[in-house]
């Protein structure tokens, strides 16, 4: 679950810095994981306690709006 977690926060810091390659490949890896843990939860029941998930998730918001302000700040002089 961490790999998925870096790949979907790579693939909105490469939004949020117009870099479309990294957003491109960390999409792919994203959902290519993704996928594969699928099946792996499907075979094996509910594995993580939905607290875990929604902490991992509130995590990864709170630094992309970090990642936001830093980004709305950020010009060419700085």
């Amino acid at each position: 679950m961490v790999m998925l977690t870096e790949c979907f926060a790579k693939f909105s810091e490469g939004l949020i810095f117009r870099e479309v390659d990294k957003a491109r490949d960390s999409i792919q890896q994203y959902l290519s994981i993704q996928s594969l843990t699928a099946v792996n939860m499907s075979i094996s029941g509910r594995e993580l306690d939905d607290g875990v998930m929604i902490t991992r998730g509130t995590e990864c918001k709170d630094w992309i709006e970090k990642l936001v302000v830093s980004a709305s700040t950020w010009n060419f002089q700085n």
